[in-house]
């Protein structure tokens, strides 16, 4: 369901966008409130899950058009609600030219975790995004993704690059996870290398456990959320 009212003003022009969405096992309501003026949009995104509220926040944009081919919004500072957590976004820039996606310095964090965004994307081999993580709960992001044929838990701090370019993997990471879970057993502390890559959309892995005292353990092969599967060996 969508609904779009648009009002003109002496001095620019208003919009009210309402939508609804299912996300998160929920119906999410959407409202978009814009206003323009100079060349210049003032946006505010509220959503909210209609039935369990475990997705719900607000987002404050400024976007300039400085030329037809240099679009730049600035993120103002505000928080978002997931399932139990609060995850509070930091002032950040958003930056589209010449076909080429940038974001500089955007942080999301809760108390604990810690997720930052710099770098581009395009369809060149050179643009990356990278994501620095600092103690993100592996178990909350799947479950968040709907992936819970097996059981994986732990704290993932390391580097992520997602790339749009047809010749690089569509997101890699380097990640190392602190007393890592597997079904509920501990195989200590984990290093991950992992690729995700089309059509397939499967993650490849390869890692090392290292449970102190105990020895270690390698494992190599995919997790597809696509499927609900996975195949390690």
């Amino acid at each position: 369901n969508v609904s779009l009212h648009l009002k003109s003003q002496e001095m620019g022009a208003g919009l009210l966008l309402q939508a609804k969405k299912q996300l998160f096992n929920d119906h999410v309501q959407f409202v978009v409130g814009t206003q323009i003026h100079d060349n210049i949009l003032e946006n505010n995104i509220e959503w909210d899950g209609i039935n369990n509220h475990e997705f719900s926040g607000n987002l404050n944009t400024i976007t300039s058009f400085v030329s037809p081919k240099k679009i730049v919004s600035s993120v103002l500072p505000t928080s978002i609600h997931i399932g139990d957590s609060i995850w509070n976004v930091s002032t950040g820039e958003l930056l589209i030219e010449d076909d080429k996606y940038k974001i500089k310095n955007l942080t999301v964090n809760t108390e604990h975790q810690k997720l930052t965004f710099n770098g581009g994307v395009s369809s060149e081999n050179k643009d990356s995004l990278h994501i620095a993580l600092e103690h993100i709960n592996v178990g909350y992001i799947l479950d968040k993704i709907n992936f819970r044929s097996v059981l994986f838990d732990g704290s993932a701090s390391g580097d992520a690059y997602l790339s749009l370019s047809p010749n690089n993997p569509l997101l890699r990471a380097n990640l190392s996870v602190k007393s890592f879970l597997f079904n509920n057993a501990l195989f200590g502390d984990a290093s991950i290398q992992a690729e995700w890559k089309s059509p397939k959309d499967r993650i490849n892995i390869d890692a090392e456990f290292v449970e102190q005292g105990v020895g270690w353990t390698k494992a190599k092969g995919y997790i597809s959320p696509a499927e609900n599967g996975l195949d390690l060996h």
